[in-house]
């Protein structure tokens, strides 16, 4: 495939403007912000990092003013991707006003059952994303959800396949840094950090233990288990010397309320924990490169900006509190662990039933869902199932009382309804 950069056989100067490129790397970064090295790489990005999967659902104003927020106040590194739905191109725009340099980081994917071939569309991607941020190299590229690229049979490994594609392009200097999302099992990431290919991988992590798009693998997958990251993937990836990039922060929205797409109704699991507090926490660990929440609101970027500045440890009151509130949640929200999709009598599948409920009533990511799973393709009946059942046969290993979540959940769900805020 061409690239969309045009070299002179002389002076060998892109067409686009290699220039602005190189002066926005000569750009002071404000004080303040702290700056971790990526893995064993050369690039520098700030502690905190912005998210940008929901700025297409904010006016745009909004979205350039949250970017612009986050970069004077040190935010070197933007996470955005090409199903982001527009929010890439919300980003070039912001860059191109940024006073310091700010790290891209992009991904791609390629044709599903492509198992052999060479990786088009993949390559497609990556120069469109060349093109839509106006340079010749990409700081920092890979691929998105890795996991989900080889269970849909596309080719990561192979001859001609992603690997071979990103490394002929890091040794070619139009790559900074490969990279990979995944939301595999430990065992799983533990392979993708022993086979020493990507300078950095993002995985998802929080004090929760889960997030609000979390679900029960089907067969034969194995699903990112929070959890044990500490123990088993931060010391590994800093023994080898690579990057970890922090998805799922802030648990999509559960941890915390979010400012730019509050919870739809008043719950009890509503948190009075700060996004500061949590971010903070998470970047105590040595082997964190950086936390990406998403950001989609001024007041977001500048909360989780300034959770990068400095390095002081949260106070004691504030790690005891954030103990407690963890606690009590991992009580009152399903994890969607799936143990107890099997025990329904109604034959439920119960832990869809909360994940339809959740990406619902706490609205920040609803784009990650399908027909299938919508709460009322799962529940079409007006009244709650577990209202009048005969023979409660469910149980929660982590003590939740399931039929009267759901029936809270449905009630709420209901509501929303009746407001076309839900699929029905």
């Amino acid at each position: 495939m061409n690239s969309p950069f045009v070299f002179t056989t002389d002076k060998m100067k892109p067409l686009k403007s290699l220039a602005q490129s190189v002066r926005s790397h000569l750009l002071p970064k404000p004080a303040g912000m702290q700056y971790r090295r990526l893995g064993q790489t050369n690039l520098w990005v700030s502690a905190v990092g912005f998210g940008t999967c929901q700025l297409r659902r904010v006016p745009q104003d909004q979205a350039l003013a949250t970017l612009q927020q986050g970069f004077d106040l040190g935010v070197n590194f933007v996470h955005t991707a090409p199903d982001y739905e527009g929010a890439d191109a919300l980003v070039a725009e912001a860059i191109r006003h940024a006073k310091h340099d700010v790290h891209i980081c992009t991904q791609a994917y390629d044709t599903h059952g492509n198992t052999h071939g060479f990786v088009n569309h993949f390559e497609h991607l990556f120069e469109e994303a060349c093109v839509r941020f106006d340079r010749p190299k990409i700081d920092i590229f890979g691929i998105a959800c890795i996991d989900d690229r080889e269970a849909l049979g596309e080719n990561v490994w192979g001859p001609k396949g992603m690997v071979e594609f990103l490394q002929r392009k890091k040794q070619e200097g139009r790559i900074g840094a490969i990279f990979c999302t995944t939301h595999g099992g430990p065992d799983y990431v533990e392979t993708l950090l022993k086979r020493n290919i990507f300078d950095a991988l993002m995985i998802a992590y929080n004090p929760l233990g889960f997030h609000l798009l979390s679900y029960s693998p089907p067969p034969g997958r194995h699903f990112e288990h929070l959890p044990s990251v500490p123990a088993k993937i931060f010391p590994l990836a800093q023994a080898l010397g690579t990057g970890l990039m922090i998805m799922k922060p802030l648990a999509g929205g559960l941890l915390c309320p979010s400012k730019a797409f509050p919870p739809r109704t008043q719950t009890t699991e509503h948190s009075d924990l700060s996004a500061s507090h949590i971010l903070r926490a998470i970047l105590e660990h040595d082997a964190v490169s950086c936390v990406v929440p998403g950001t989609a609101s001024v007041a977001e970027a500048e909360e989780n900006a300034r959770a990068g500045h400095g390095r002081q440890p949260i106070s004691q009151g504030d790690r005891d509190n954030l103990h407690r509130q963890v606690q009590r949640l991992q009580t009152t929200l399903c994890s969607r662990c799936g143990l107890c999709d099997e025990l329904c009598s109604q034959k439920l599948p119960v832990s869809w039933l909360f994940r339809g409920g959740y990406v619902n009533l706490f609205p920040g990511e609803t784009f990650e869902t399908w027909d299938e799973v919508e709460y009322f393709h799962l529940h079409p009946a007006a009244q709650p199932i577990c209202s009048t059942c005969p023979s409660v046969t469910c149980k929660c290993p982590y003590g939740i009382d399931i039929p009267r979540s759901l029936v809270k959940i449905h009630e709420q769900m209901t509501v929303l309804k009746a407001k076309g805020h839900v699929c029905q």
